[in-house]
């Protein structure tokens, strides 16, 4: 009996990861990356998913350099804000820290336009 209730659990395990990966599969941000992949990552990204590695194909549909600052997570608008130098970049808001990183690529390019976003 222990080793039917070993693979019952086992199976519940395997089930649970599939279902989420299915669920970030359907995700609009996911189905962007594909769209917007080169034949050479789409064949990563198949390669991520079928081998059933979630996180690394979280890190490429967060770390995605053609998503518009509107998509971005909190986390990496706050990443993207560390870069440009915002001063108090933790404590603004979503909205309000998206207004400042965008003065600040302005900034940036105004200064050094060959540095454009």
């Amino acid at each position: 009996m222990a080793q039917l209730s070993e693979l019952i659990n086992d199976v519940s395990t395997k089930v649970l990861r599939y279902r989420r990966m299915l669920t970030m599969l359907n995700n609009a941000k996911t189905v962007r990356l594909f769209n917007d992949s080169t034949d050479a990552e789409k064949k990563v990204i198949r390669e991520l998913v079928l081998a059933g590695k979630i996180s690394k194909l979280q890190k490429m549909v967060r770390d995605n350099p053609k998503l518009k600052l509107e998509e971005m997570d909190f986390q990496k608008l706050r990443d993207l804000a560390r870069e440009y130098r915002v001063k108090n970049y933790s404590r603004h808001s979503k909205i309000t820290l998206l207004a400042k990183v965008r003065e600040a690529i302005k900034a940036r390019e105004k200064f050094n336009p060959v540095a454009g976003f």
